[in-house]
């Protein structure tokens, strides 16, 4: 899936808009009852590092959200975040959002990735 082109939201951007984006999600995930291979990546298309700890990502139109986990993308860096552990270990480490059960429909979505003052970062829609 591709991310839209044009957030359709009309959240108010964050400062972060752009710098970070949600580059992929694999929201089909090969347990049927816990998709703990589901995965959300980010990715810092900025030149120094961000923290992103109080970030969100809106999902089921708009209905939940989930906290992404405490970290720092390096400029440059792209993370795999997983649903559930125990996830692959990757570039970022072995980062999960620590959910047990699937996170995003396996139909369609949007994802509204929101800095902590509920911002508007970045937006996936898929398939």
């Amino acid at each position: 899936a591709t991310p839209s082109a044009t957030p359709t939201s009309s959240i108010p951007k964050s400062p972060q808009s752009g710098v970070v984006v949600i580059l992929a999600v694999n929201y089909q995930g090969t347990d049927a009852l816990s998709e703990a291979d589901e995965f959300v990546e980010l990715r810092n298309n900025g030149e120094t590092l961000v923290a992103i700890q109080g970030w969100t990502i809106r999902h089921r139109q708009g209905l939940s959200r989930v906290a992404l986990p405490p970290m720092t993308l390096l400029a440059g860096q792209t993370c795999r975040i997983f649903t559930a552990p125990p996830a692959p270990v990757g570039n970022c480490g072995q980062i999960t959002f620590g959910n047990y059960q699937n996170l995003w429909p396996n139909d369609s979505d949007t994802l509204q990735l929101l800095d902590a003052a509920s911002l508007l970062v970045s937006e996936f829609a898929y398939p």
